[in-house]
C-alpha cells in the first residue's frame, strides 16, 4: 500500500505526539471565577496541519481521526496535571471516538477523572443517534461525575434532537449566536427559546466567541452566565489570571427581591465540633433543621441536615459508634452558596440544577465570601410565586412588561431609601399617523419592538423596565452611567428595524401623509424613538407627582430635540 506525503505527515504527528495543547478558560460571571478550561489541540506550527480544522479533517479522511482525538485528550489531561490547572477540564471527543470502543472509553475516562473533574464536549461533524448501549455509557460516566457538553449547538448536526437524546449538563452555543446577537433581529428570540429548553433539561448554557463587553452584557441579560472567547482570554499554553473580568461588574436585575430578603441568622458551627454536641443543640432548638459549617474566618465549608444527624445517632449502637465523629466527617461539603445580592430567580435556577431535593432544602447566604445565614427553598418558592403573580397582575398585556403599580412601588422604595436614580421616559415621535395609516397590527409590532430593544440593551443596567401603556415606556437606572451608549444604540437600532414595518411608498417618501389632530393633511417623518432622562436626588423629596412632572418635561424636550434625546437635572436652586 502506497502512502501519500499527507498520510505520512498525519501518521508522523500521531506517532511522535507532535501536538501542542492550549487551554481557554470558561468564565462564570455570576460567581466571578473560572468554571474550567477547554483543551484545544494544534499540530506542528510549520505544517499545513497546525490549525485544528485541517488537522482533524485530514485525520478523518485517512481513517485515523478517532486515534488522533484520543491522543489529544490524553495529552490534554497530562498537560493539565503538569501545570496544575484548576477547575473542570473540557475535552473534545466526537461521538465516533467516544462510542467506537465503549469499554475502552469508559476505562480511560474513569482513570483520568481521578485527577480532575472532566467534561466531555461532544463535537458533531456527522449525524448520530444513541442506542441503548451508548445511553448506558453516558449514564455510567455521569455516575463517575463526568459531565457531558454539546459543542457548537445550533450549527451542523448539533441540534434539538441531540439535545433531547443526550440531555447534557452543558450546552455551548455556537459562535454564530454571538456574531449575530447585535445584528439580526430574531437571534435574541431564538436564544430565549434555547434558554427555555435548556432550563427544562437542567442544562447550563455557555456562550462562545465572546469578544467584547457588549456581547457579554447581552447574554447576561438573557440569564446566560458562562462565557468563553477572546474577551475572557485567548487560548494559551499557560493560562493567565482573569483579573480584568472582575472589573466587569455583574449587571443589576429589576427584581426587587434578593437573597438578603430570605436571610435567617442561624449561627454556624466549626468543623471540629463533635456530632454529639451538635445533636444536643439541634434537639434543644426544634427549628434548627440545617446548620452551616464555617472556619473561624467565616468561610463556608459545608452544611449539616438535622434528619441525617438524627439518623446517624439513632438505633441501639448509633451513639457509641459515632461518639467521636465530628461535624467535618458528616457535613455536605458542596452546599448551595449564594451571595446576598443574587436575585431570587437565579437562586431558584441553581436549586433546580442541584442535588438538593424537596421544599425543605436550604442554601447558604454569604456576603463578599463571608457567612451571613441560611435561606430556605420553601420560602424562596413562595416569594417567587408572589412576585410572578404581581407581575402578571400588573403587566401590560401587549409587552408583558410591568406597568404603573410596580413602577410606583419601585420609585417609592428608591425615594424612601434616599437613593439617587435616573428615570428615562421613552416615547415614539409620529406614532399616531403611523398607526392610523399602517394599521393597528403594525402599530402593535412597533410597540413590541420597543419593548424588545429596551429589554435587550438596558437590562444589564436597569433597576426597572416598564410599559405605562400606548407608546410610553419607563426605565430606571441606579448608580451607573453606563446606560447612555446603550440608549443611543437602541435609538439607532429602532430606526433601522422599524423601517420594515412601513409600506414601500412610505420608505420612498421618507414619511407618511396623514391628518393631524386638527384634521388637516400633513407630512409626518418616519417614527423615531425619543428618550428624556431625569436625574432625581434625595434633596428633591419623595414626591411622585413632582417626578412625574419633570419626567414628562424631559420627554417633551426629547421629542423636539434634533437627536431625540434630552437629559434634565433639576437643581436645588430651582426649588427655592
Amino acid at each position: 500500500m502506497s502512502y501519500t506525503g499527507e498520510m505520512v505527515s498525519i501518521a508522523h504527528i500521531i506517532r511522535k505526539q507532535k501536538i501542542t495543547i492550549l487551554f481557554q478558560p470558561i468564565w462564570d460571571h455570576f460567581k466571578q471565577q473560572v468554571l474550567g478550561y477547554e483543551a484545544l489541540s494544534r499540530g506542528p506550527s510549520n505544517s499545513p496541519y497546525h490549525l485544528a480544522v485541517p488537522l482533524f479533517e485530514n485525520a478523518d479522511k485517512q481513517g485515523v481521526g478517532c486515534e488522533l482525538e484520543w491522543l489529544c485528550a490524553e495529552l490534554a489531561v497530562q498537560r493539565a496535571n503538569q501545570i496544575e490547572l484548576t477547575g473542570k477540564l473540557f475535552i473534545n471527543l466526537s461521538p465516533q471516538a467516544l462510542f467506537q470502543d465503549i469499554p475502552g472509553s469508559y476505562a480511560r475516562l474513569k482513570e483520568w477523572q481521578r485527577d480532575r473533574p472532566l467534561v466531555i464536549e461532544l463535537t458533531e461533524n456527522t449525524p448520530f443517534s444513541l442506542n441503548e448501549e451508548k445511553q448506558q455509557l453516558l449514564a455510567k460516566l455521569r455516575r463517575l461525575q463526568i459531565e457531558i457538553a454539546i459543542d457548537d449547538f445550533g450549527s451542523g448536526y448539533a441540534g434539538l434532537q441531540t439535545l433531547l437524546e443526550v440531555e447534557p449538563d452543558y450546552v455551548k452555543l455556537d459562535g454564530f449566536f454571538a456574531d449575530t446577537l447585535l445584528k439580526h433581529p430574531h437571534t435574541m428570540t431564538l436564544i430565549e427559546l434555547v434558554v427555555g429548553v435548556a432550563d427544562h433539561l437542567n442544562a447550563v448554557l455557555i456562550a462562545e466567541k465572546i469578544e467584547d463587553q457588549e456581547q457579554l452584557e447581552q447574554f447576561a441579560g438573557l440569564n446566560i452566565h458562562l462565557y468563553q472567547g477572546f474577551l475572557i482570554q485567548k487560548p494559551a499554553i499557560y493560562p493567565q489570571s482573569l483579573t480584568h473580568m472582575l472589573d466587569l461588574a455583574y449587571p443589576s436585575n429589576e427584581e426587587p427581591y434578593t437573597a438578603a430578603s430570605l436571610l435567617h441568622s442561624v449561627p454556624s458551627v466549626l468543623p471540629s465540633l463533635s456530632s454529639h454536641e451538635l445533636l444536643q443543640q439541634m434537639r434543644h432548638d426544634k427549628h434548627m433543621t440545617y446548620v452551616a459549617v464555617t472556619n473561624e474566618q467565616g468561610t463556608v465549608l459545608g452544611i449539616v441536615r438535622r434528619e441525617e444527624l438524627l439518623e446517624l445517632h439513632s438505633g441501639p449502637f448509633g451513639h457509641s459508634l459515632h461518639q467521636r465523629t465530628t461535624v467535618a466527617d458528616l457535613m455536605d461539603d458542596a452546599p448551595i452558596v449564594v451571595e446576598s445580592y443574587l436575585p431570587l430567580s437565579e437562586i431558584g435556577r441553581r436549586l433546580s440544577h442541584s442535588d438538593a431535593t424537596g421544599l425543605d432544602s436550604a442554601f447558604v447566604i454569604i456576603r463578599q465570601g463571608i457567612y451571613q445565614g441560611l435561606g430556605y427553598a420553601l420560602e424562596l418558592m413562595r416569594r417567587l410565586s408572589d412576585y410572578k403573580l404581581q407581575l402578571a397582575r400588573y403587566a401590560n398585556p401587549l409587552t408583558m412588561l410591568p406597568g404603573n403599580v410596580p413602577l410606583h412601588r419601585t420609585l417609592q422604595t428608591l425615594m424612601n431609601g434616599q437613593e439617587g436614580f435616573e428615570v428615562a421616559y421613552f416615547d415614539l415621535n409620529n406614532f399616531k399617523p403611523f398607526n392610523d395609516c399602517c394599521g393597528y397590527e403594525r402599530g402593535d409590532q412597533m410597540i413590541r419592538l420597543v419593548a424588545q430593544l429596551l429589554t435587550q440593551y438596558l437590562r444589564p443596567y436597569a433597576r426597572f423596565i416598564g410599559h405605562l401603556g400606548g407608546d410610553d415606556f419607563i426605565v430606571i437606572f441606579c448608580n451607573t452611567q453606563d446606560w447612555y451608549k446603550a440608549v443611543k444604540q437602541i435609538q439607532k437600532t429602532f430606526s433601522e428595524r422599524s423601517r420594515a414595518l412601513y409600506r414601500h411608498q412610505d420608505i420612498l417618501h421618507g414619511g407618511i401623509v396623514s391628518q393631524d389632530r386638527n384634521g388637516e393633511e400633513k407630512f409626518f417623518p418616519l417614527t423615531q424613538l425619543a428618550c428624556g432622562v431625569t436625574c432625581w436626588n434625595s434633596y428633591l423629596g419623595p414626591s411622585l407627582e413632582k417626578l412625574s412632572e419633570i419626567a414628562s418635561y424631559a420627554k417633551k424636550q426629547a421629542k423636539a430635540a434634533q437627536d431625540h434625546y434630552f437629559y434634565y437635572e433639576l437643581k436645588l436652586s430651582q426649588l427655592i
